[in-house]
């Protein structure tokens, strides 16, 4: 998703890192770019600098652009108070950027220049592509059924689009070898093929009589479907292995996320325990230190009783 940002030659700066993001300058300059009606560069800080505030600052109006956004184009609240600005500004925690990452890319495909964001995909290569069509799905998965039939209808169009412009002959042979895996993640794309395909076999000419072209058009048809039905059979099931390696960082993330999120309870535990133990051994130190004062007390004044017991004795036999 990082790399998919970095695509963008319009963006002032690139981000080496996912970290890089966190003070939501660089996502809302993407964004901004993309639907300027609903992200305005004069409202952020560009310049954040170590200010934690500031960069939350940043990062809560990217959250309350995003939601405009998303109530504009699906015509219905949405609810990010899920993802925490405070956290991903200050903490600077990956698995929260990425929450974040995701709806930009979801923001980037409904936008007035979502081409873009979908030529940016294509010249990605493919396991990246499937990648991103996973993550996008899985995003639109956590809207409605309506929203998220919406965006998959969005990004549908676009993908045809492009495939379209890339054709540059008559039938399939002209399609652009980087729609591969985008067109595999959308039934209306390989629908749109089996379309073209039938039409093609129906131009068929030069057979003996019209029923014999029929009977070789209709069994050409039944070969070209069922090889479009094996290797859509085959692609999915790679978008179903890059989901779950998808759904496994996403495990790691938020287990890494929620360590980071319990280490300082840990920590401050730890320093109470450790002072509550100094305290303690400061306290058995200084009893130990009061018995052996009042023993050697004791033993002083006996020393001294017994001295005047000696003296005593000593004055009255020299009487």
């Amino acid at each position: 998703m990082l790399k998919w940002v970095n695509t963008f030659s319009e963006l002032g700066s690139k981000s080496p890192n996912v970290e890089g993001l966190s003070n939501g300058v660089l996502l809302f300059e993407l964004l901004s770019i993309l639907s300027p009606a609903h992200f305005d560069m004069d409202d952020v800080t560009k310049d954040t600098g170590a200010n934690a505030v500031l960069a939350t600052g940043n990062v809560t109006k990217l959250l309350r652009g995003l939601e405009s956004f998303f109530e504009d184009v699906f015509e219905k609240k949405v609810d990010l108070s899920y993802i925490n600005a405070t956290t991903i500004a200050r903490d600077r925690v990956p698995g929260e950027i990425v929450k974040v990452l995701e709806l930009v890319i979801l923001c980037a495909i409904n936008s007035v220049k979502r081409e873009d964001a979908v030529a940016n995909i294509m010249g990605m290569d493919d396991q990246e592509q499937q990648l991103l069509m996973f993550v996008i799905n899985d995003v639109m998965e956590r809207f409605s059924k309506d929203t998220s039939a919406s965006a998959s209808n969005r990004l549908s169009e676009e993908l045809k689009h492009h495939r379209k412009s890339s054709i540059s002959g008559t039938g399939v042979s002209g399609v652009s070898p980087h729609l591969g895996p985008l067109r595999s993640t959308t039934l209306s794309i390989s629908t749109d093929r089996d379309r073209e395909k039938r039409s093609s076999i129906g131009s068929i000419s030069g057979l003996a009589s019209p029923t014999s072209a029929a009977r070789a058009s209709a069994e050409a048809a039944d070969v070209i479907i069922k090889e479009l039905q094996a290797e859509r059979s085959q692609l999915q099931d790679k978008i179903d292995e890059k989901g779950r390696e998808y759904r496994e960082l996403r495990r790691q993330f938020d287990l890494l996320t929620d360590k980071i999120e319990q280490f300082p309870l840990e920590r401050d535990a730890a320093i109470k325990a450790a002072v509550a133990d100094a305290v303690t051994l400061n306290n058995k130190e200084h009893d130990e230190r009061r018995k052996q004062e009042a023993g050697k007390a004791q033993v002083d004044i006996l020393f001294l009783v017994l001295k005047a017991q000696s003296f005593t004795w000593w004055v009255l036999e020299s009487n």
